[in-house]
């Protein structure tokens, strides 16, 4: 299997541009549906920053809104803010459910609210590596560059699956023989808000052929169960956001570990219902996708290196916060005749793509970043 060169996953042409004197800041960026997080350094140290992790969600001033009421007179706020005055605000989600740009005015609104988290002077180069879908097509791509080609100096777009089996990657126990390394023999599988990513990797950059991206996450889990409530109680007054909330704090796959109930107001009065069955019912469609396209790379994969690989499945994502589904998984594999399947999450689901983008930034050739056009 060959080594795929850096150069080809990204669509602009590379730059021989002589580097500008002056402090250079390296970033790791994953520009997520629901979330965003964002890594930097200066090369030598990472940079402590007031918020790495943020809502993926610009928010405008609604026409009329009084004077004083927004803490300050601004065109758009994002993130914890946006949402803290979400009543006074339009808010805008620069991702599509299916993790693709919605809003471009948005998504450029945003990332100029991430520079400005990162390098509050603004007078820094800063060179970003930026998570994209899984085999993202090229339009899609051009789309993500455009969005964040304004903010960043240089810029460098890889695959958030992979890009999260280098930010998992402990370089301190390389050589403690018990290590599992997850850059040399690993399959990635990150459950994100809009999309799920799959990639196989074997200790070098993967090919098309060991990426999968499946257009459904977090989100569509989120549809289900508000679909679902409102069926069942139509006078339930719940918000899409308050759903959200909902199966952040109680998704479940597999036999319940509790019942579910929950306050709400219908018709003026306040209730107690149970979801427990919704929730079970909207986590658990998901679970076929992730198991067929587990089985699918495992399929294109040269058959002395499937056992490794198996052993050593790792969920990363907010979908991975799915109580049991980890278990649920490795079951069904197994009952396909996988018994070397081995399917576990990381402590830190946030961050590691972020992590692994901002790991990637400090050792790439300067010859192999682009110059946004």
């Amino acid at each position: 299997m060959h080594q795929k060169p850096l150069e080809e996953f990204h669509d602009a042409k590379n730059s021989d541009v002589t580097i500008a004197p002056g402090r250079i800041l390296k970033v790791g960026f994953d520009f997520g549906a629901n979330t965003s997080v964002v890594l930097a350094s200066s090369g030598k140290e990472n940079i402590g920053l007031e918020s790495d992790v943020m809502p993926t969600v610009v928010g405008y001033p609604k026409p009329g809104v009084l004077a004083g009421i927004l803490p300050e007179s601004k065109p758009y706020y994002c993130g914890d803010e946006a949402l803290r005055h979400k009543m006074h605000l339009n808010l805008k989600w620069p991702m599509e459910r299916k993790g693709i740009l919605a809003d471009l005015d948005a998504a450029r609104d945003f990332v100029t609210f991430v520079r400005t988290i990162v390098d509050r002077e603004g007078d820094k180069g800063l060179w970003a590596v930026v998570g994209s879908p899984a085999n993202a097509p090229a339009d899609k791509l051009k789309e993500l560059r455009r969005s964040v080609g304004h903010a960043f100096s240089r810029i460098l777009i890889l695959p958030e699956p992979f890009l999260a089996a280098v930010g998992l990657r402990d370089d301190s126990r390389l050589e403690d023989p018990a290590y599992r390394d997850p850059t040399r023999a690993s399959l990635v599988v990150d459950i994100g808000a809009g999309t799920t990513d799959f990639c196989v990797v074997q200790g070098f950059y993967p090919t098309p052929n060991e990426l999968i991206s499946i257009a459904k996450g977090g989100n569509d889990i989120d549809l289900l169960l508000y679909t679902a409530l409102k069926k069942k109680y139509p006078d339930m007054n719940l918000s899409a956001l308050a759903v959200r909330r909902l199966k952040e704090l109680h998704s479940f796959v597999g036999p319940p570990p509790r019942p579910v109930v929950i306050g709400v107001m219908m018709e003026g009065k306040a209730r107690k219902i149970d979801v427990t069955e919704e929730i079970r019912q909207a986590c658990e469609s998901i679970v076929d996708d992730v198991v067929d396209s587990v089985v699918e790379l495992i399929s294109r994969t040269e058959s002395e290196a499937i056992g490794d690989i198996m052993s050593n499945i790792v969920f990363v994502g907010g979908g991975c916060l799915i109580r049991g589904i980890c278990e649920v998984v490795e079951r069904r594999l197994h009952n396909q005749g996988y018994t070397e399947a081995h399917v576990s999450q990381t402590a830190d689901y946030k961050r590691p793509v972020a992590r692994g983008a901002l790991k990637t930034a400090n050792t790439v050739r300067d010859d192999q970043w682009q110059v946004p056009g």
